[in-house]
């Protein structure tokens, strides 16, 4: 039945019928299916997060107290990022790392978004510092475009292009990003250079570089 729970799950999500959304939250949990299945938790803290009832998943967060894993502090950092609380996915954050919770790339992709739109710099640095301590810059691209894109909306282009150049590789992400982060601070004439070793590279530009 875990299957298709969470088909359902998803699929309210996705509509944001958070009537039916519960119905199925209560009918889980009167068959006892909730307790100890933290995948079943963590789609429903997304549900909720989708049907804009973010106080919801919270409750269903909590109930797996003290029994949490890294799936399901992901999914409530994630809600909180994509329902607009980013001081809250940070203070999630630092629960997860005093309760031990070992973070994975999907806590520090939307850590690092959460950062970056609250401007907090000296947080995303603290971040920046534990990915590289744990090799994910130089392992994983996506990491490494979402770290460039922090410190450029927290005003430090230095550092992103910085990053940018220690990468191993890079894509239409990478370059966009840091064309982007030139042109923003009024260095046209750098963006276009960029832009030229974009082309050089063979990278395929889209709608966002153009």
């Amino acid at each position: 039945y875990g299957q298709i729970f969470l088909a359902l799950i998803k699929a309210c999500g996705e509509l944001k019928d958070m009537q039916a959304g519960q119905e199925i939250h209560e009918l889980i949990a009167s068959n006892g299916l909730l307790k100890g299945d933290l995948f079943l938790g963590s789609s429903l803290i997304t549900m909720y997060a989708e049907c804009g009832c973010i106080s919801k998943g919270e409750e269903v967060f909590d109930s797996y107290s003290p029994v949490r894993d890294t799936v399901i502090w992901n999914a409530l950092i994630t809600a909180y990022v994509n329902c607009g609380f980013d001081a809250n996915a940070l203070a999630c954050f630092e629960k997860m790392q005093v309760e031990n919770t070992s973070p994975n790339d999907v806590t520090f992709l939307s850590i690092l978004k959460a950062c970056g739109l609250l401007g907090a710099l000296e947080k995303g640095q603290e971040i920046y510092s534990l990915i590289e301590t744990l090799g994910l810059l130089h392992a994983d691209l996506i990491i490494g475009n979402a770290v460039m894109s922090m410190f450029i909306k927290c005003d430090y282009l230095l550092e992103a292009i910085y990053i940018f150049e220690k990468l191993p590789m890079h894509d239409v992400v990478s370059w966009t990003a840091v064309i982007g982060g030139y042109i923003g601070y009024g260095y046209n004439q750098e963006a276009l250079e960029y832009f030229e070793r974009m082309k050089l590279e063979g990278v395929s530009l889209n709608s966002v570089t153009f």
